[in-house]
């Protein structure tokens, strides 16, 4: 039976017959009796880092809160502008230093978008036809229309902005908060306009 066993291993492996201790131990050589070892390759794919975290490349580019922090900031920025705006300007004419209200200065990049408005409105009303031939007329003809602009244009541009750019983190919330605080500085400026003597908004910086 082992005379049988044997030449069938023979006829499967033709070549020389291995050793009982080269049968049991293929990793030894017959001559030298040294153990050679296999190297263990740890790294199967070499352009891969094991130590290297893999975190996909989405996420280092498309990350919303590094690339679309920009608009959040120009959000709050504006909100508390509109915010102060409104808190402030009830009291414009209560605090003065001298001849010059202080709390007037927070006012002046309203009225400098309002000079804007108005000298286009003017502009137009003479390129129509429609203007009575005398400055003043003209002037508090375009006047509200140039505060309506001036109050809500700004935040209505700002709200779309948010609106329309993707990945904004609390977009929703953003723009409630911005057309809220405009509102709310919007009701207290007409308010203010109609019953203050002080005048914030007659200025013309062109």
């Amino acid at each position: 039976m082992g005379r049988t066993h044997r030449c069938y291993h023979e006829l499967q492996c033709p070549g020389p017959t291995p050793s009982r201790r080269e049968r049991c131990h293929p990793s030894t050589s017959a001559a030298g009796g040294e153990h050679r070892r296999q190297p263990i390759n740890l790294m199967p794919f070499p352009n891969v880092n094991p130590f290297e975290p893999s975190v996909p490349s989405a996420t280092l580019t498309d990350n919303p809160s590094g690339l679309k922090r920009w608009p959040v900031i120009v959000a709050i920025l504006t909100c508390g502008y509109f915010l102060t705006s409104a808190l402030t300007l009830p009291f414009a004419d209560d605090v003065w230093f001298g001849e010059v209200p202080l709390l007037a200065f927070i006012q002046m990049p309203k009225g400098f978008v309002k000079s804007i408005v108005q000298s286009a409105l003017m502009s137009l009303v003479s390129a129509s036809g429609l203007s009575s031939g005398s400055h003043s007329p003209d002037y508090i003809a375009t006047h509200f229309w140039a505060m309506g602009v001036m109050t809500t244009v700004p935040a209505l541009t700002l709200a779309g902005s948010l609106t329309l750019l993707q990945r904004v983190p609390r977009r929703r919330w953003l723009v409630g908060a911005v057309l809220l605080s405009a509102s709310l500085d919007t009701i207290v400026t007409f308010w203010f306009e109609q019953s203050s003597r002080l005048s914030l908004y007659n200025s013309s910086y062109f």
